[in-house]
């Protein structure tokens, strides 16, 4: 499994990546409440998904990152030594398959190829994400609101 570091501005990148990232140890620390309630626990983060490039992407919600990322299920180790958290993932038909974390350890996004075993693992992160599907809901807050009603009921 190789690492490497950020080299482009634009990895894994959407308004509710950066927000996400920025705010990562404060849903964290609030997962049981966000869990608590549908509109929180479902809401979408925009950019975040798996897919493969001929079959398309699974998006999730916010409730089941949180729950998988706790699991572990939805990490790998960071070169750092911390844990790289999940952010998309996809297997491209060149047999390589590349994951794109976020690690609040050295509070970096990192991209990580998976050679080999790579796709067995793509497999595993849809079925994860498929298993139980907790799609995002319409009507559900977006992730900026979710962060908002969090600070305003701390």
């Amino acid at each position: 499994m190789k690492s490497r570091n950020q080299s482009r501005p634009t990895l894994a990148t959407s308004p509710d990546i950066e927000l996400l990232c920025q705010q990562f140890e404060f849903l964290v620390q609030n997962r049981e409440r966000i869990l608590a309630d549908p509109l929180l626990a479902r809401c979408r983060v925009e950019g975040v998904c798996v897919g493969f490039s001929f079959s398309g992407a699974i998006e999730t919600c916010l409730g089941k990152l949180l729950e998988e990322w706790a699991a572990g299920r939805l990490t790998r180790p960071c070169r750092c030594g911390g844990t790289l958290h999940l952010l998309r993932g996809g297997g491209g038909l060149s047999g390589h398959s590349v994951i794109t974390g976020w690690c609040p350890n050295c509070r970096m996004k990192r991209w990580i190829e998976l050679g080999g075993t790579g796709v067995r693992f793509l497999d595993f992160i849809a079925g994860v994400l498929g298993r139980n599907a907790r799609q995002p809901l319409d009507g559900a807050l977006s992730l900026r609101q979710v962060c908002e009603q969090l600070r305003q009921n701390t």
